[in-house]
């Protein structure tokens, strides 16, 4: 870092401070600061108390410092998040999409659509407004996977399982018997 004084360049030897001097108009008086923020690559000229050491861009509000804690969903959409000091404050909003034909959707999964030419550009707002959808929120949604399809494959994995258990315990006896017909 270089200081310049005086229209000469000195070399700073890395630290991180400077002096500013100025005058207010009105007062005749020269004002100065210093600022010493320590050596560059160290954080010795940042100093916090009362909490774990953080540099980040805060905004004062009044309130201590906080941190998420939790954080809920409404009937509207709208996510809020809960602070350790009591702060409760929207974070964000869900959207909704509706389509001008809903059966033209591509299936991209079991439960997942992508737009698709046939099904029309989607038509994004806010839960309950314009004919879109409404948000239960805190409720379970019922199963949506054919149970008869899930019992099936189970136990299709189950018989194989069993058989592969079988042939362990059938090579673990023939070994046996080797090694008994070697004594």
């Amino acid at each position: 870092l270089m200081n310049v004084s005086d229209g000469v360049d000195s070399l700073n030897d890395g630290k991180l401070d400077i002096q500013v001097s100025f005058r207010i108009p009105g007062n005749p008086e020269t004002q100065t600061f210093s600022l010493n923020m320590g050596e560059a690559g160290q954080v010795k000229g940042v100093t916090q108390f009362a909490s774990d050491f953080t540099t980040k861009a805060v905004e004062q509000d009044g309130y201590p410092m906080g941190y998420l804690e939790a954080f809920s969903i409404d009937n509207t959409g709208t996510i809020t998040g809960t602070y350790s000091n009591g702060v409760k404050e929207p974070l964000a909003k869900i959207a909704l999409a509706t389509f001008t034909n809903p059966a033209g959707l591509d299936k991209a999964g079991e439960t997942k659509f992508a737009y698709s030419m046939n099904s029309g550009e989607a038509n994004i707002g806010e839960a309950g407004l314009a004919g879109k959808g409404k948000i239960n929120a805190g409720l379970l949604e019922m199963s949506n996977v054919d149970l008869a399809d899930q019992f099936t494959d189970m136990i299709v994995t189950q018989r194989g399982f069993q058989a592969n258990s079988r042939t362990i315990t059938t090579t673990d006896q023939m070994i046996q018997e080797v090694l008994g017909l070697k004594r």
